[in-house]
């Protein structure tokens, strides 16, 4: 198995193997092209307008929206083509399926779609902080759902990047 710090384990995980975090991709003589791939209360807020315009101000990049409905009723294959995605979850998007088109289109994702799974359960917010050491107010765990559910993908990044294996500390006991 190979070791996160393996280039070839972080290239074929989408992860950066340049010392300087990101390996940003050459566009020889067009402008690369920024797809917002998010809900329209999201993908249109005044916060998100404010960072587009100035991206668009610097005449160096095309911004493409996905619609809802191409979101929600198109087939991936059919979504605008981006070099970069920003892309984020808010009530009603399909994370899963935008987790898809960033596997068949591999355009650079600005924020990661997978890490944004470890937002649907507190539990592992809580676990994961606990593991790298970031104070949390003093909290009590119930579950009464069985612990949470973790996306295998997710499963398997953390585990080899933090030596995490999330869901145990959360999952209850006797």
């Amino acid at each position: 198995m190979a070791s996160p710090s393996d280039p070839e384990f972080l290239a074929s995980h989408g992860m950066s193997t340049s010392p300087h975090f990101i390996d940003l991709p050459q566009f020889e003589g067009r402008k690369p092209t920024i797809g917002v791939c998010a809900m329209d209360s999201k993908a249109r807020s005044k916060a998100m307008t404010n960072i587009l315009n100035r991206l668009h101000a610097t005449n160096r990049y095309t911004v493409v929206f996905f619609t809802e409905k191409t979101i929600l009723d198109e087939d991936i294959e059919k979504w605008p083509l981006c070099d970069f995605l920003i892309s984020f979850f808010s009530t009603g998007f399909p994370l899963e399926k935008a987790l898809q088109y960033t596997r068949l289109r591999k355009p650079f994702s600005v924020n990661s779609l997978v890490r944004q799974f470890l937002l649907f359960d507190r539990r592992i917010v809580l676990e994961m902080l606990g593991h790298a050491g970031v104070p949390t107010p003093r909290h009590l765990v119930v579950s009464r759902d069985g612990g949470p559910q973790v996306h295998p993908l997710l499963q398997r990044v953390v585990e080899q990047r933090m030596g995490l294996t999330l869901g145990q500390s959360c999952s209850g006991g006797p």
